[in-house]
Formats: structure tokens, sequence, C-alpha cells
């Protein structure tokens, strides 16, 4: 029984890095029906659980990936880990899902109290802190309180340059985020600067001119250097950005 359900878990992590949803969701289920059937406890239960609310997510199904992210919490407080990381991280999924039903204020319980949990238990600068800030941030642009976002962002893109080489392909996103938050404030000379430099390190990392961040990002950086008044050079991006589209 516990060769079998190795492999279901096993297949449903290729599932997810394949984001195949719907055959990972199958194969945690089963999981799932399995430890119950061997009478497996919480601490088999719980990640299966938060792998279910995850494949859920991916196929927003909000309302059951929250039934299953709330048993998986109730299981971990009777194992004693309400205030381990792994909750931390649980609690901001399902911050996550709340923001996504526009139920902000629920997400705010779910997001403060992953980033208490989280910073206690690794301290105020661990990278792991990075996706509760960012889903934080993201709330709060969900709300067009441009200010508080930004906090959000600046913090997080200063613990993700702390941990990683200045070229890290780990600073993309958290350089697009904040080039496109200073953009819609209105400063897109900054903006421009953020968003050209993780063009160019995701250029370096990933050489790859049909990814679909890179077309991304050659368009956010276009709109940061036409608001600043470089159309010659926005237009360069913009037109790149066409071309590898036509091509794909």
């Amino acid at each position: 029984m516990k060769v079998e359900l190795e492999k279901l878990i096993v297949g449903a992590r290729k599932a997810f890095a394949q984001r195949d949803f719907t055959q990972a969701l199958v194969l945690l289920n089963r999981a799932g029906a399995l430890a119950i059937e061997d009478g497996m406890g919480d601490d088999v239960l719980v990640p299966i659980l938060r792998g279910i609310g995850d494949a859920r997510c991916g196929l927003e199904d909000w309302s059951g990936a929250e039934a299953h992210y709330r048993e998986a919490l109730e299981r971990m407080e009777q194992l004693g880990l309400a205030d381990s990381a792994e909750a931390a991280g649980l609690l901001c999924n399902l911050g996550y899902l709340l923001d996504k039903q526009q139920r902000f204020d629920d997400s705010e319980q779910a997001y403060h109290r992953a980033l208490a949990v989280g910073t206690r238990e690794k301290g105020p600068d661990h990278y792991d802190l990075v996706p509760i800030l960012n889903n934080m941030a993201y709330r709060f642009l969900s709300m067009e309180d441009l200010g508080r976002a930004q906090a959000l962002l600046e913090r997080s893109l200063a613990i993700v340059q702390a941990h990683v080489d200045p070229d890290h392909l780990a600073l993309v996103e958290p350089l697009n985020n904040l080039g496109e938050l200073y953009r819609r404030q209105g400063r897109a000379w900054e903006a421009s600067e953020l968003l050209l430099r993780a063009l160019r390190i995701l250029e370096v990392k990933v050489p790859d001119e049909s990814h679909q961040d890179l077309i991304v990002l050659l368009r956010n950086a276009a709109a940061a250097l036409r608001d600043a008044g470089n159309a010659e050079e926005a237009e360069v991006l913009l037109q790149r950005a066409e071309r590898i589209e036509e091509e794909k």
C-alpha cells in the first residue's frame, strides 16, 4: 500500500510540473483514499490535502480548494504544527484563493497570520517570506492601494536580492512586479530601468525566443519606455514581441 501511495504522489508531482492539474487531482484523490483506507495519520494526509487544494486552485475551483486547505490547517493544528513554516505557506495559498473571490477581509487575516508565523519561524528577511509578501501586495493592487503594495514589493525584491547573485533568474519576477507597479504610479523612468534589467537577465538565463515570459517582459518594458518618452526604443521591443508571437 505504501509503495502504491508513493507512486501516486510522484505521479502527481510530475503532473504539477506539466501544469496538468486535472491529472494531479485524480492521482491525489486516489492517494487520499488509500491513506484513509490504510489508517495513515494526519502527517500523511496533510500534504495530500494541500496538494488537492493546489490542484483545485490550478483548476480555479476556489471553493473546493478552500475546503481542502482548511481541513489541512485543522489537521496541522491537531499535530501541533499550527505555527510552523509549513502552515505559513498553506495560509499564503489560502489567502490567494480568497483574493480570487474578492474576499479581501478574509484574505487579510490569512496573510497576516502567515507573515507572523513565517517571520517567527524563519526571521524577517528569510526567502520563504517572499511569496507571502507578493500575495499581500497583489491583494492591495486589487484594492487599488498602490502605496501599501509598493512597500511589500520593494521588501520582496530586497529579500531576493540579498539571497541571490545580481543576474539570477529569481530576480526576473520581482523586478517585473515592482516595475509594473512603478509604471502604474507614473514613475515611468524607474519602471523602465527595472523592467529592462529583468529583460536582460531573462535573455541571458533563458535564451529561448518563444518563452512566454520574454513576450510579457518585452511588452511591459515597451510600455514603460513609451511612458518615459522613449518611443523609438519602445517600438523596437514591441515589434520584437509581435514577431515572436507570430512565429509561435
